[in-house]
């Protein structure tokens, strides 16, 4: 099965699934700005919808919560395409950083889904059923075969070894990136054949993957 097919197929699911989260779009909203005066309850509500609190204190979350507008305002409030690696590179490290100072812990996919929230149509989000798809598409899809394996980040997170986990999501962001470029005009295609559509197709698109790659979550 190609690129298109896999998009065909799960396009309309994934437009289903992604507009029930409804606190999305009520982050987008709150870090449309720069992200300082956003509501902590909306944010400790959005982290559990998205399981971002397992393992964690409840004093832990009220640290948590209390940084999170600090650090995503120490974001630029636009998204830079003139130079898209460094730019992602740099807002994922401030972020993952700012977050593990917080809370000693592993922080890679909710660094990845707040930065999603403030740059919601350039943004790739991490999650470990997409990093199942894109494994496997690497070894069929002639672009991602020239690209360096995803690999793993380390076992367990210190203060010594944060490029290690940003390494891992670059290389991550890349591929998914790089496919959803493929993709593009066959999400046009499906938005005008289903009159069914989400404001950021990015987004779509690694619902998509994640579909793929999770039986229990698609309608087939």
């Amino acid at each position: 099965m190609d690129l298109s097919q896999i998009v065909k197929k799960y396009y309309a699911s994934a437009c289903g699934t992604q507009e029930d989260i409804s606190r999305d779009k009520k982050m987008i909203d709150e870090f449309s700005s720069d992200g300082s005066d956003c509501n902590p309850l909306l944010i400790k509500s959005w982290m559990l919808d998205y399981s971002l609190w397992q393992g964690i204190s409840n004093s832990d979350r009220d640290k948590v919560v209390e940084a999170i507008p600090r650090i995503i305002s120490g974001c630029p409030a636009a998204f830079d395409q003139t130079n898209r690696t460094e730019f992602v590179r740099k807002v994922y490290r401030h972020v993952f950083i700012g977050l593990y100072e917080t809370v000693n812990r592993n922080w890679l996919s909710a660094t990845s889904k707040l930065l999603w929230c403030k740059y919601p149509a350039d943004f790739v989000i991490f999650d470990s059923f997409v990093e199942r798809s894109i494994i496997v598409m690497q070894w069929f899809n002639d672009e991602l075969a020239e690209m360096t394996r995803i690999g793993a980040p380390p076992k367990a997170i210190t203060g010594r070894n944060h490029d290690e986990y940003i390494d891992f999501y670059m290389r991550f962001s890349q591929m998914v990136y790089a496919l959803f470029m493929q993709a593009c005009s066959t999400l046009v295609e499906c938005r005008e054949a289903t009159k069914q559509s989400y404001p950021y197709d990015i987004r779509i698109f690694d619902k998509i993957l994640w579909l793929t790659a999770n039986r229990n979550s698609r309608n087939e």
